[in-house]
């Protein structure tokens, strides 16, 4: 795929011309969102209408949580059931996401100067979007109108769950095992899957087991080490994986980073298919892994939830130790 620089934040750059509008739809009743967009609630058949979108052509996959967003072009949608699970997997980006998690989706339209914007958009329990799919302009634009057509169910969304609250129980929390054993779990365990905690050890958060499993295994280090070594990748042109977390869904994104831009909310790196943003306005907590000879870098939220992981490109291992040394940011 060959396009312009990709740019999520640049809008327009995905308008269709004035004159196409979701509104010719006159068989569901649609509705108008709070920043404008024109919404069609949609059926909650999550296996036909994600396999429908196979015919749509290119299209952006857009996935954030409260810190990070992350968007890769793909040529053509395909999601399949992932095995022994209830999960799919987008076969052209590797984005895994359960339904589970998910109360309602909405076909969505917003509109701009410059014409309009048209995807899907998913939302969990809690109301919050957790995925969205956005034509380009070289997408199947009658397809997208047809898939509002065959799921529209009209109405609203449901009402959805507060958000439960930070976990701050005063209960004695399980105790850890031995080093030795944590050392290794760690070594027999996937890091590029998300969760509060870590594998095999019930109640045990996973920012405890990276405390606790010792310095040349995983080491925290601080957000200015973290920016630098971005700073780092983008001047060396290095490619990087960036691995989003969102509850029971993860999205990942190799970029080989052809731009930095830096504001005073946080970070946006991308390359002319994919980009990576992190919110710095959040506290979070920044840690160098080590996983069987590979290091990469987690971001991890204070209550212990996983929100990025950042690693070498499939096959290529970065010297991200090398990287931090060079730029004089290892904390000794």
């Amino acid at each position: 795929m060959r396009r312009p620089r990709f740019l999520s934040h640049r809008a327009d750059s995905f308008a269709f011309p004035p004159g196409h509008s979701i509104c010719r739809s006159h068989h569901h009743q649609l509705f108008r969102a709070e920043g404008g967009e024109v919404c069609a609630a949609l059926s909650c058949d999550w296996d036909a209408l994600l396999s429908g979108m196979s015919e749509l052509g290119p299209v952006a996959l857009i996935t954030h949580n409260r810190s990070v967003r992350l968007a890769m072009l793909v040529e053509q949608v395909d999601f399949a059931h992932e095995p022994l699970s209830d999960s799919y997997i987008e076969l052209q980006s590797g984005l895994i996401a359960d339904p589970q998690e998910w109360t309602y989706a909405l076909a969505v339209q917003e509109n701009l100067p410059s014409g309009a914007i048209f995807g899907f958009q998913f939302f969990d329990r809690t109301g919050q979007g957790q995925l969205k799919v956005v034509l380009t302009r070289e997408a199947q634009l009658e397809h997208f109108f047809a898939m509002v057509e065959e799921h529209g169910v009209g109405g609203y969304p449901p009402a959805c769950a507060e958000e439960p609250p930070s976990r701050t129980s005063d209960a004695t929390p399980p105790l850890l095992p031995g080093r030795t054993l944590l050392r290794g779990l760690w070594k027999r365990t996937r890091h590029e899957t998300g969760g509060r905690f870590f594998p095999g050890l019930p109640g045990i958060t996973r920012l405890a087991a990276l405390q606790n499993v010792g310095d040349d295994l995983a080491r925290p280090i601080t957000l200015n080490h973290f920016l630098a070594t971005l700073m780092a990748l983008r001047r060396k042109r290095l490619p990087a994986r960036f691995t989003l977390f969102n509850r029971h869904l993860t999205h990942g994104v190799n970029l080989r980073a052809r731009q930095l831009e830096r504001c005073p909310q946080g970070v946006h790196l991308f390359d002319s298919e994919g980009e990576f943003h992190l919110s710095t306005e959040s506290p979070l907590l920044y840690w160098l892994i080590r996983d069987g000879g590979q290091t990469s870098f987690e971001i991890i939220a204070p209550c212990g939830e996983r929100v990025a992981l950042v690693s070498g490109a499939p096959g290529r291992e970065i010297g991200w130790e090398h990287l931090l040394a060079k730029n004089q940011l290892s904390q000794g």
